[in-house]
């Protein structure tokens, strides 16, 4: 709605007011509400709105200072702005041009600006107006993260199907091998547990690279009390740097549970989003300092909040902070911790602020949308009842293209006593099907020729009593099909 122009001798209520509301000079292509000066021909500012003297805090006692547009910018703009006046005085204008304005408290906000000459008052002063782009700002850094984000997803997608097929084979060789170490005792098992144990670590570099090729992920998720988990974050995190920090260090713990409603997530995740916050707090504090966690109901979301003592970082490394591989950890870092947090923040409909200072320490805001799922009645949920065997369903078939996959697969199956056949494509496998009968099809998801989507669908329909396993080092949502 229009507001009424306010003049310096309107009434008492307004006396000493030298701010005009210049609505009908704004710009058409400027709908919100605007940051608008009026400016005489040497840029000294003559009168303010309403929304220029509220974002920026400057008033009537700096226009009587004198005050002009290059009092409200920064330097780096007065080059800039100086050639645009002169253009405006000539008959121009300008149009949608980005600058910066210095707010009354020393900081500097985006603007999109439109300027030109108006008649005011029998005088020709320039309009300038101003939209503030702050949030616009904010926004196209998120977008910015997340193109990141499915960029690398698109690289990493790749890369997780082989790697995790080559992890796969060494962890079940290494099981296999373990059985023999078992049987004749020996430094093999010790040497094996070290191979297991670098493999695993490969196994979890995949899993957080996993999350970037997943947009939709066929995941479970329940209704989860933040509170409940937070306990069981805290005693992962004391287990691992008790284990690892300095003796000398202490970390005193406070936990603040506000009543909240529960959020529709995967337990798991929101068990690493919170681990990992943690971990990142443990590690900026050297010596001895606090953690506070806290939680609360803010409007329809959850509130997590960390905030600890430690070390705090720049402005330049928190604005990188979610980028993916960026680390301030050197070689103890991989850079994907917090940029895996925001991407599965982002997918729950929530939001991560940092606020952090140097030397001071950080703190993190968490929003999680409160669910919208109800509880469910664990008296509906009904058991199925176990399928009748029959003779031959110890049978296995194992279909996949990569050899030593069914190989792997065959050695595990056989030594549990399985009789198993192999085959390294659909087209095989359906041919045995018809020539004998198999109890269990265990197939490869993705594979030249027939997938193993199609070989499903083709067995069901002539052998509707054979269970079908679908493997994939792929993690994708498969849930439609």
């Amino acid at each position: 709605m229009p507001q009424k122009p306010l003049t310096p001798n309107d009434d008492n209520e307004n006396e000493g007011l030298n701010l005009q509301i210049l609505g009908d000079t704004l710009p058409e292509i400027l709908v919100l509400p605007e940051i608008s000066f009026e400016l005489d021909r040497s840029g000294a500012i003559v009168r303010m709105n309403a929304t220029a003297a509220e974002v920026t805090g400057y008033g009537e006692p700096d226009i009587a200072k004198g005050f002009t547009i290059y009092d409200i910018t920064p330097e780096h703009c007065h080059e800039a702005i100086s050639a645009a006046l002169g253009n405006i005085v000539k008959g121009g204008r300008i149009d949608g041009r980005e600058y910066e304005l210095k707010l009354a408290d020393g900081r500097t906000i985006p603007v999109l600006v439109s300027a030109g000459l108006t008649n005011v008052e029998g005088a020709r002063h320039i309009t300038f107006s101003a939209m503030d782009l702050t949030d616009h700002k904010e926004t196209e850094k998120e977008l910015i993260i997340l193109e990141k984000l499915r960029a690398l997803g698109e690289l990493a997608g790749g890369v997780v199907h082989d790697f995790n097929n080559i992890l796969g084979i060494i962890l079940g060789y290494i099981h296999l091998h373990n059985k023999e170490c078992t049987r004749n005792g020996g430094d093999c098992e010790v040497l094996m547990s070290k191979i297991g144990a670098a493999a695993r670590d490969g196994l979890d570099i995949v899993k957080r690279l996993q999350h970037y090729t997943q947009v939709n992920v066929d995941i479970q998720r329940e209704n989860i009390d933040l509170n409940s988990v937070i306990e069981e974050a805290i005693d992962q995190v004391k287990s691992r740097y008790s284990e690892e920090a300095p003796l000398d260090k202490r970390i005193i713990f406070t936990v603040t549970r506000g009543g909240i409603q529960p959020v529709y997530a995967n337990r798991g995740e929101i068990l690493e989003i919170i681990v990992n916050l943690l971990n990142n707090a443990v590690e900026a504090i050297r010596f001895k300092g606090y953690i506070s966690i806290a939680t609360e109901e803010e409007h329809a979301f959850v509130r997590l909040t960390i905030e600890d003592s430690g070390t705090g970082m720049s402005e330049e490394v928190r604005e990188r902070v979610f980028e993916p591989f960026f680390t301030t950890k050197e070689r103890r870092g991989t850079g994907l911790g917090m940029s895996v947090l925001f991407g599965i923040i982002n997918r729950m409909g929530g939001s991560i602020e940092i606020d952090s200072n140097l030397g001071v320490g950080s703190t993190v805001r968490v929003f999680l949308p409160v669910s919208k799922h109800p509880e469910s009645d664990p008296s509906m949920i009904l058991s199925a009842p176990e399928p009748q065997q029959r003779p031959g369903s110890t049978d296995i078939l194992v279909v996949d293209d990569e050899r030593n996959i069914c190989e792997i697969l065959f050695e595990f199956l056989s030594a549990e006593g399985y009789s198993v056949t192999t085959a390294s494509d659909a087209e095989t496998a359906l041919a045995l099907l018809h020539a004998r009968h198999f109890g269990i099809v265990i197939t490869d998801l993705f594979m030249p020729g027939m997938t193993g989507w199609d070989m499903a669908h083709e067995i069901r329909e002539e052998h509707p009593d054979i269970r079908i396993i679908l493997l994939s080092g792929w993690s994708a949502e498969y849930h439609e099909k």
